[in-house]
């Protein structure tokens, strides 16, 4: 049976997204709310207001339902696994696509994490694949555990 490392982004970065969208949402929209109440003269009826009010709550609900969909699509579809001789990238959620790059080929790899990502456990991999007239450099984005997945690829830097 092969020993495959599986590669997914991490949670805590997914869930720090998606309260990024929600919080600036949610500001933009006080902040519109905030500066028609100053602008608005006192004679205005309220239920033109309201009308107002319930069309910029709306539109800010489907700005954050797509942009929060999008990041879960992309967490979704951010798959790659390490076998014994391959990483694998596994794109796309209904069409998938495989991408396969020999680890054979591995020349270089660089993990980067700022402060944020040390403490919640994610960073960025960054993958140098080099051979006779092939060049490839990929990047996993906010790998949870970055260095036990290094120590996965280290294993095969001098292959």
């Amino acid at each position: 049976m092969f020993d495959v490392t599986v590669i997914r982004p991490n949670a805590k970065f997914l869930l720090l997204r998606v309260l990024l969208i929600l919080f600036t949402a949610d500001t933009i929209f006080a902040f519109l709310v905030v500066m028609y109440l100053l602008v608005l003269p006192n004679t205005t009826t309220d239920r033109f207001f309201l009308i107002i009010l319930l069309a910029l709550h709306t539109l800010k609900f489907l700005v954050v339902a797509v942009m929060i969909g999008g990041v879960i699509t992309d967490y979704l579809k951010s798959r790659f696994y390490i076998s014994k001789h391959h990483l694998i990238q596994d794109k796309g959620l209904l069409n998938e696509e495989d991408k396969v790059y020999e680890l054979k080929f591995l020349k270089s790899i660089k993990l980067n994490q700022d402060a944020l990502g040390k403490r919640l456990h994610y960073g960025n991999i960054r993958l140098d694949f080099a051979s006779r007239g092939y060049e490839d450099r990929i990047t996993l984005f906010a790998v949870s555990n970055p260095h036990h997945i290094v120590k996965e690829f280290e294993k095969h830097l001098n292959d």
